[in-house]
């Protein structure tokens, strides 16, 4: 999950763009989040924050959700964990962030992890597997997929296009065979637009 995070009248919240487009409880959503992995014990999570809050105030949340207690904390130089062995030590939430990072441990600065695609696309025609952000010898790889509007917000339509197989797993095996690096996270905007499923255990090799 990419997460917009900053303060809005004293609040914590979740808004992408302006607030007054539309807001979230940043805590109220944590504890969504705290249930279905609950509900869902075989799941793991990724949060990615764009965070422009301080730390702290992000931490408090997590810790208030009783997700600070769920997240795992990897050492750089240190192999990373299979999901199994996730799973069973019940540190199923990797919490990264754009712009801070630890203390706590836990809190991780994404792109101390992972490298990414550019993100700002407005045709399909328009698709790299270029670096934009951190460094590709870190473990993790990000693929960014969609379109932006004109004024750079999701579109529905364009998701629908971009979205479907031959589209999105095209696009990413595409990075895997320039990079030599299976992407670990595929970015979608409306992922119940299309088959972004399908073409992710596609690059697994699952049928």
């Amino acid at each position: 999950m990419m997460l917009d995070v900053q303060d809005d009248a004293d609040e914590t919240v979740l808004c992408h763009g302006p607030c007054t487009l539309g807001r979230l409880n940043h805590l109220e959503l944590l504890l969504e989040i705290a249930a279905f992995l609950d509900a869902h014990p075989d799941e793991v999570l990724t949060i990615i924050y764009q965070d422009d809050i301080a730390v702290e105030r992000i931490v408090v949340d997590l810790e208030d959700s009783g997700l600070a207690a769920k997240s795992y904390t990897h050492t750089p130089g240190e192999p990373w964990p299979t999901l199994a062995a996730m799973i069973d030590a019940d540190t199923r939430l990797l919490v990264t962030a754009e712009n801070g990072g630890p203390p706590p441990a836990f809190y991780h600065h994404v792109w101390d992890l992972t490298w990414d695609t550019p993100y700002t696309f407005h045709s399909a025609d328009e698709f790299n597997c270029s670096l934009n952000r951190g460094d590709q010898s870190n473990d993790l790889f990000l693929v960014n997929h969609w379109i932006s509007s004109v004024i750079d917000t999701p579109s529905q339509a364009d998701a629908k296009i971009v979205n479907v197989f031959d589209v999105l797993y095209g696009r990413t095996s595409q990075c895997q065979k320039e990079t030599g690096q299976l992407p670990n996270f595929v970015a979608v905007d409306f992922y119940d637009r299309g088959d972004l499923f399908a073409a992710v255990r596609a690059l697994n090799g699952l049928p």
